[in-house]
């Protein structure tokens, strides 16, 4: 079936590393981060740096509040214990969340895992969203072998797939290249593609690629301006899924 003649869906997605609901202003508001979700339309979310029970986010479940406050679907990967508790990736869906699992990645600097959730969309078709915040460090053989591990993983789905994160890489680096070299990107436009630091951003480290690139059709791309809510510029794109 041609592009012209295929059934759609339409789909909004945002991609956000939240510093655990941390504020520019050091305040720890998951209300703040549901509102600035919720303004932003989206029906699936990937977030990254969640807290989950830790004593500096008060003991809050940030990532099923953040679905009970807006009334989404969650689940939850953690990275690893920590402050009482646990940090890792969240995954919000307005429609049902058929399965998670995570997939535990190269670690160098601290623990990481990939979250890969699948999603039941109104159709009935079903989506795979992965989530993933690759390690920071200057050497970049670290990030290049977990986005091996997470590649050989997507290419094991049957299923349209988003992979969207913190990838801690820039345009050029070898692992943006790799992406883009099997995926498509959700290009940002030249004059509003830098997602960090969020006050005064210099850094484009934020992405979403998807595939089968057959399947998709990115409409708009935005990097939404709040220096606020985190320390990162949330993406958000308006995609169709094509039919098969």
């Amino acid at each position: 079936m041609s592009k012209e003649g295929a059934s759609k869906t339409t789909l909004k997605v945002m991609c956000y590393n939240t510093r655990h609901a941390k504020g520019m202003d050091d305040r720890v508001d998951v209300a703040r981060l549901a509102a600035r979700i919720q303004a932003s339309g989206a029906d699936l979310v990937g977030l990254q740096e969640i807290d989950r029970g830790t004593n500096r986010s008060d003991g809050v479940d940030q990532i099923a509040e953040l679905g009970r406050l807006i009334g989404f679907n969650s689940a939850y990967g953690a990275f690893m214990d920590y402050d009482g508790g646990q940090y890792g990736l969240g995954v919000l869906s307005r429609y049902p969340i058929v399965e998670s699992r995570t997939v535990p990645i190269p670690d160098k600097k601290e623990p990481r895992v990939a979250l890969f959730v699948t999603i039941e969309l109104p159709s009935g078709e079903k989506v795979c969203l992965a989530d993933i915040h690759f390690d920071c460090i200057e050497d970049d053989t670290e990030r290049i072998g977990q986005a091996q591990i997470v590649a050989s993983s997507l290419r094991e789905i049957d299923m349209p797939s988003l992979l969207m994160g913190d990838f801690n890489d820039e345009p050029g680096t070898r692992t943006i290249g790799f992406f883009r070299s099997f995926m498509l990107e959700a290009v940002k436009t030249d004059t509003n593609r830098l997602t960090f630091p969020s006050a005064t951003p210099e850094r484009e480290i934020d992405f979403l690629f998807l595939s089968p690139a057959s399947r998709w059709v990115v409409n708009k791309v935005e990097v939404v301006d709040d220096s606020m809510t985190s320390d990162h510029r949330p993406i958000v794109a308006e995609l169709t899924l094509l039919g098969r």
